[in-house]
């Protein structure tokens, strides 16, 4: 804004000391259409960097707090009961080595494609499968 109040000043003196009469003509045609310009500019912008406002809405007063609304969720239960591990574990002492690799490359599947869904208590759930089936001294074979 100042800088377009020193450039018309500057526009107003230039017209002021004119020799002629065409060119003191022409600097204030010169004059006014800078002016018209700066104007639509100032005028321009604005317009189009305003929005309409939503209107603010104030809360109900009688409407109560809610602490519920902001609490965490209650921890999960573990779906799985221990007596499943426990009962697999003496079931794969029978498998053949055959069924074993199918079972585990099947848990291996299905705990990737819960790892990919972020469905964390199954991923636990297939890892601790993978671990009494393949415990580490095996895997290390």
């Amino acid at each position: 804004m100042v800088i377009l109040f020193v450039v018309s000043l500057a526009c107003k003196q230039s017209v002021a000391g004119a020799s002629s009469l065409f060119t003191m003509k022409r600097k204030r045609m010169n004059h006014i259409i800078f002016i018209i310009f700066t104007f639509a500019f100032i005028f321009l912008t604005g317009y189009a960097q305003s929005a309409e406002l939503d209107p603010f809405v104030l809360p109900e007063p009688n409407t109560p707090y809610n602490q519920n609304q902001t609490s965490a969720p209650p921890p999960k239960v573990p779906v799985v009961n221990e007596s499943v591990y426990e009962r697999f574990q003496k079931k794969m002492r029978t498998l053949s080595k055959k069924t074993k690799m199918d079972l585990s490359k099947s848990f291996q599947e299905k705990r990737d494609k819960a790892f990919e869904k972020e469905e964390w208590d199954k991923v636990k759930h297939y890892k601790r499968l993978l671990e009494i089936l393949m415990p580490p001294k095996e895997r290390a074979k």
